[in-house]
């Protein structure tokens, strides 16, 4: 067979060159079962886009894309912060990609999977990611390096940083019932709703089992969901502290939550810990300056390794795939 052309695509998927072109560009112009269709083609006949041919020839070409769920997340930021020292001096730059949706983040991976415009791709954005994109970066010589949480890793077909969110949600729950705390609530972040990033789930669902291994329930009740961020952690608090019981421990999904519970508990006269202990998770570079007791995910270092096995393997240094797993502390400071 020779070199496959555009052409080819458009006949095996039965629509115009223009139609491929638009895909493979990423236009919105296409609807989905056509780009569904033309993808399958580009699958079917391995086919190299010209683009792409042109930036791997082009040797002082050096770019990382970085996928994440958010650039404004406070914990994203920490670990933002330890790629970025780790690509200081070398001749790498990146590109962001925010992404909110499962089909967003897999058009994102898709047109950068065919179009040549990075060398090696970090995802940060967590949730299910269609593996048949997968399989163009590794046809297409394109590392990927995808931070997964323990429980829903794929496998080590590629590079992988793997966090074990319901590991660090178990620490949580233990520690509090070793304080003696019952009446005990839960603040999850906003992604619970749309079933897009599962480390949610997961933090929830493994810190009710060990609260229920103690004999201490979680009732939906005691469960609030917010946005990762302070204010939205503040409003969705306010529920819980105003019954006539409240709880006397929160465990929030990220430390910018537990800010927010803090702010919203001192504002009611709450003493911290005294009336209410917070629990935070991540361990982002202000939790030591307010005493923010939180599980410990090594953002930083998890940002640098990422970048160690990129280019790693873009610069062709390992044969393999490479994964580690991150190891948690919980962080025992003034708020529990």
């Amino acid at each position: 067979m020779g070199k496959v052309t555009i052409y080819d695509i458009a006949k095996l998927a039965g629509v115009s060159i223009a139609t491929v072109s638009r895909v493979l560009n990423n236009s919105d112009r296409v609807k989905p079962d056509t780009k569904a269709r033309i993808l399958s083609a580009i699958d079917s006949l391995k086919f190299v886009p010209k683009a792409d041919a042109v930036a791997r020839a082009r040797k002082s070409y050096k770019r990382i894309g970085i996928i994440t769920l958010s650039i404004t997340n406070d914990s994203f930021v920490d670990r933002l912060r330890g790629i970025m020292m780790a690509l200081e001096g070398t001749a790498y730059e990146t590109a962001l990609y925010p992404v909110t949706t499962p089909a967003r983040c897999n058009e994102i991976l898709a047109r950068l999977a065919l179009n040549g415009s990075v060398d090696g791709l970090i995802v940060l954005a967590g949730g299910k990611i269609d593996e048949n994109i997968i399989k163009r970066f590794t046809a297409h010589n394109i590392p990927l390096v995808i931070g997964v949480d323990k429980q829903t890793s794929l496998d080590c077909s590629w590079s992988q940083i793997v966090i074990d969110h319901g590991a660090g949600a178990k620490m949580a729950a233990d520690y509090l019932i070793e304080k003696g705390h019952r009446r005990i609530a839960f603040l999850g972040d906003a992604y619970l709703d749309n079933d897009f990033n599962s480390i949610g789930h997961i933090k929830l669902d493994n810190f009710r089992q060990r609260l229920a291994e103690h004999g201490v329930p979680l009732p939906d009740i005691n469960v609030a969901i917010a946005s990762q961020s302070m204010e939205q952690a503040y409003e969705k608090v306010q529920s819980l502290l105003m019954r006539s019981e409240p709880p006397t421990a929160i465990f929030a999904s990220s430390d910018t939550q537990a800010i927010g519970i803090i702010s919203a508990a001192q504002e009611r006269g709450l003493s911290i810990p005294d009336d209410l202990a917070v629990i935070g998770f991540d361990d982002i570079s202000i939790a030591e300056h307010i005493q923010l007791t939180t599980i410990n995910q090594a953002l930083k270092e998890s940002g640098r390794l990422a970048v160690e096995f990129v280019i790693a393997a873009i610069e062709k240094t390992v044969s393999e795939p490479q994964c580690s797993e991150m190891p948690l502390r919980l962080i025992p400071r003034k708020t529990a």
